[in-house]
């Protein structure tokens, strides 16, 4: 008999990774997470047993998408392939978005969740998920610890304190995880490779001068053919919310001159 962990709402993977979910289960996987693309593992060390079920987690603005998430994606598809193969653990690959949108963050949330689908078309077991929950990294804590028992996440060396801190704070008060891990990726701002060095910052202010060039060779690899029409529309959108936060300014100044000779 399999052995039966505490997320009774959701059914776990089987060893030939069938989906998640079902008739019984109180809360519906997304029906991102119920495609399979994997076979069996090459040994299983628990054949009697469903394998354990983690989530491996990417999140952030990518606003942008660069060429360094898809890096960042692609060392959590690592750590997903070598849990899979070598412990017979179920390991799901997520990336989810925040919703920031502002001067410093000008693509909608739900373009950039198109972008980053088709920088990953080529890897089937990485999940790109739209989740209204998630805002910031407590709700994106509260939605994994909902259909996973066991998590990673991947992490910039900027934030790695600070999730660090929250997990231990909040884990088993505000979520619960049986086991739970931050795999840290160091970024190299002196790094000669654009691919490696370049932020999403950097993308921003490429875009804004025009610079198809090196905008080119900052984007993940699938995208870069579509750089002129993604490097505008960049440009577009850091204008219109310039646009849209002088008129705030010039609102809030106009206010403040009636008030003030009302007074």
């Amino acid at each position: 008999m399999a052995k039966k962990h505490k997320k009774a709402k959701l059914q776990k993977a089987t060893k030939t990774r069938s989906m998640l979910g079902g008739a019984t289960a109180k809360v519906e996987m997304h029906p991102e997470l119920k495609r399979s693309s994997r076979g069996a593992p090459m040994a299983s060390i628990h054949e009697e047993e469903e394998p354990l079920l983690e989530a491996v987690v990417v999140f952030g603005r990518m606003n942008p998408p660069t060429a360094g998430h898809e890096r960042l994606i692609k060392e959590a598809l690592s750590l997903a392939d070598y849990h899979w193969q070598a412990h017979d653990v179920d390991a799901r690959v997520i990336v989810i978005l925040s919703k920031t949108l502002n001067e410093n963050n000008p693509l909608s949330y739900k373009r950039r969740v198109e972008l980053v689908r088709e920088a990953l078309a080529d890897e089937p077991n990485a999940y790109v998920l739209e989740e209204d929950c998630v805002r910031d990294y407590l709700s994106l804590f509260k939605f994994i610890a909902e259909h996973f028992d066991h998590a990673n996440f991947f992490v910039g060396s900027d934030r790695f304190a600070d999730v660090n801190r929250m997990l231990e704070d909040y884990n088993g008060r505000d979520f619960e995880f049986e086991s739970y891990g931050v795999s840290l990726i160091e970024r190299d701002p002196d790094s000669e490779n654009l691919t490696e060095s370049v932020s999403a910052s950097r993308m921003r202010e490429l875009a804004s001068a025009k610079e198809l060039s090196g905008f080119t060779k900052g984007l993940p690899e699938r995208l870069r053919s579509r750089a002129p029409e993604i490097m505008f529309e960049v440009a577009d959108a850091l204008a219109q919310q310039r646009y849209l936060k002088e008129e705030q300014g010039l609102r809030k100044v106009a206010k403040s001159a009636i008030i003030n000779r009302k007074n």
